[in-house]
């Protein structure tokens, strides 16, 4: 007889087998998974995980709970219900994925998977709403008022330069990273045109 595979079994099943090591192994396991994972993981979001970490145990020390995996699926729901009206549904969200990461570095299974904690953050979205607020984007004028105010010290000019790159070429911060003196061409009128790496010049 076939059976349909069932992803969510399979990894219950390897999480219960990886409980039944003893503990050296499993030290072992968990060391070698923090260290793959700081090679994996962009250092923006190893900082943000740590961040997430380190709120949550503050929380946990403010009102008795234990912040130490595994974390029971109520302390975490009590946890969005806390947030709930603080924080966008899309940061809380992130702040479940940094639990749930941190269950997955012991081998644990997560409880931010649990209905308890769905329920609590499908209330928070219904009470306090889901949807992202952006916030509006800098006009000309906003910039140009943004240089004004900025010096001339060694600092404040290569934050003037930044500010005229990014307003006048539209680039990403990541391409005027990228940008180098080769990429400027001086005119005779003293302005000059660039030429950003992505244009592949």
């Amino acid at each position: 007889m076939n059976y349909a595979f069932d992803r969510q079994s399979e990894r219950t099943e390897l999480l219960i087998e990886l409980s039944r090591l003893p503990n050296d192994q499993r030290s072992k396991i968990i060391e070698e998974y923090r260290r793959r994972s700081e090679a994996a993981f962009a250092p923006a979001t190893l900082r943000n995980y740590r961040m997430i970490l380190r709120l949550f145990a503050e929380w946990c020390a403010q009102r008795g709970y234990s912040a130490a995996p595994p974390i029971s699926p109520s302390t975490v729901a009590a946890w969005v219900d806390d947030m709930g009206g603080k924080l966008a549904a899309t940061t809380i969200e992130t702040r479940l994925w940094g639990i749930a990461e941190l269950h997955r570095s012991h081998f644990l299974p997560t409880p931010t998977t649990h209905r308890l904690v769905e329920l609590a953050v499908k209330s928070v979205k219904r009470k306090y709403g889901s949807a992202a607020r952006q916030a509006p984007p800098l006009g000309k004028k906003d910039v140009l008022a943004a240089i004004e105010r900025l010096g001339n010290t060694r600092i404040e000019m290569r934050d003037k330069a930044l500010l005229w790159i990014a307003t006048d070429s539209w680039c990403r911060a990541s391409e005027i990273c990228n940008f180098r003196v080769k990429d400027l061409q001086r005119q005779d009128d003293g302005s000059s045109l660039s030429y950003p790496p992505k244009f592949g010049h």
